[in-house]
């Protein structure tokens, strides 16, 4: 064989690796438009909710290329302390168990919702696979939405559920329990837990910066919640996430009353005590609020908030619970976890509210019932 024919084999040889292997890469083609598509589980087997089976592993089936490092970063087992493996080839991953399942008992899968392909396509939400290696699959719900502590929804945020109740000197102690069931909001902040046994539940609401799935008091965003305890069927949970207990204040300064300003009016129904209502100016971040004294809650209380300068805002109002006889603005009491102390009762309103120069928007109504 001459040189020349030498080279032009090793030639053509090179190109069609290269060729093979850019096909291999899950990527979007050079110069068109990103791939902004969610990552979607498009088939599992065993079928989902199968009861009576004891599956040697489980395989799921995305639209996305997936990598064995993502979903181990992003994938919970129940019972916590299944020994498993995970493995992955292109848009199939599969998760096999190293030990004998626990008999007559629910087991589920949760994907997070920050699961990503390797393009960086995440899911909307956390996706939660079960079977039961008995004849009864467990069938507890528990859902909500996060918020940040600016009325945003707060996607990413970790909730998790610890069934037992660790006592301490008669305190909760959680925070270096592992949970039995945990998930994560998606874009909107919602999060639904699904096939968990039956009962009631400490919900820790956590944006789980270091990824250990425990909560740090002292460095992480946290929600206490209304309740200490949520039993399951319980669904519209509304939680508000608080700074870190190392921060030195959580509450944000109330800007003062400018003009030409504006006034938003509406109802508050099912309150009892001094509510605060606040609305905060998404384009300067600073918060204007009104104190509003409510004697029956069976009939609904008119309230005004006024000096608002013209632009859009995000609405609340909180039951200032600990505020003295006279009304008085008193900050959002966020709660605490350790020890249990409820949050304050709050109410979003869903939709941004406009505030024009010289009108006043009305009907935005607070229900906490």
């Amino acid at each position: 064989m001459t040189v020349k024919r030498i080279g032009t084999t090793l030639f053509t040889a090179l190109l069609a690796f290269l060729v093979l292997a850019g096909c291999a890469v899950d990527r979007p083609p050079s110069g068109g438009p990103p791939d902004n598509a969610p990552l979607q589980i498009t088939g599992t087997a065993p079928e989902p909710g199968s009861t009576g089976v004891v599956p040697e592993s489980v395989r799921f089936t995305f639209n996305r290329y997936i990598t064995a490092a993502a979903l181990r970063n992003a994938l919970s087992v129940t019972p916590v302390g299944t020994g498993h493996e995970i493995s992955a080839d292109g848009q199939h991953a599969v998760i096999t168990f190293t030990e004998p399942l626990a008999e007559n008992t629910t087991h589920s899968i949760t994907l997070h919702s920050s699961l990503k392909s390797s393009r960086g396509n995440e899911l909307e939400n956390s996706y939660t696979y079960a079977f039961s290696t008995g004849p009864v699959l467990d069938t507890g719900r528990i859902s909500g939405t996060v918020y940040t502590r600016n009325n945003r929804p707060a996607s990413g945020i970790t909730v998790a559920a610890v069934r037992e109740n660790p006592r301490e000197n008669g305190k909760l102690q959680v925070i270096d329990v592992k949970p039995e069931y945990n998930v994560q909001t998606g874009r909107n902040g919602s999060f639904e837990m699904n096939y968990i046994e039956n009962g009631s539940y400490h919900l820790i609401v956590f944006r789980d910066r270091n990824g250990d799935r425990l909560i740090n008091i002292h460095r992480e965003e946290y929600a206490a919640g209304r309740a200490e305890t949520i039993p399951t069927g319980t669904s519209d949970l509304l939680f508000r996430l608080r700074q870190p207990e190392s921060t030195a204040s959580d509450q944000p300064v109330t800007a003062p009353a400018v003009e030409p300003s504006g006034a938003v009016t509406g109802s508050i129904s099912g309150a009892r005590g001094t509510v605060i209502i606040e609305a905060l100016n998404t384009a300067s971040n600073q918060w204007h609020r009104t104190a509003v004294p409510v004697a029956n809650p069976s009939r609904p209380e008119p309230y005004l908030l006024e000096g608002l300068p013209p632009g859009t805002y995000r609405m609340s109002a909180y039951i200032a619970r600990n505020a003295s006889a006279a009304p008085a603005i008193r900050p959002w009491d966020g709660g605490s976890i350790v020890p249990f102390r409820p949050a304050d009762p709050l109410v979003i309103h869903p939709d941004d509210v406009r505030v024009r120069k010289g009108w006043t928007s009305g009907n935005i109504q607070f229900d906490f019932r």
